[in-house]
């Protein structure tokens, strides 16, 4: 398991991480909290190595338009 990224808001981790799951790169999140800041960070952790570089390459397109409707996921 290799973390893929953090958000401050967990709309944007539920977002992506649905839409992850659509293209079959199964993930988790959970939370922790930034020790400079003390904010509440969701860390989105993708499960197979192998597809790291596939959710990294969605992760980008998501980060341009995250309010896109291909990731309004059911």
């Amino acid at each position: 398991m290799r973390l893929l990224t953090s958000f401050e808001d967990s709309e944007l981790a539920l977002r992506l991480s649905s839409y992850l799951k659509q293209k079959n790169i199964e993930n988790t999140i959970d939370s922790s909290q930034d020790k400079k800041t003390q904010k509440e960070l969701f860390n989105l952790w993708v499960s197979n190595e192998d597809l790291l570089t596939d959710a990294k390459f969605h992760l980008d397109a998501f980060l341009k338009d995250p309010k896109n409707p291909k990731y309004d996921v059911q």
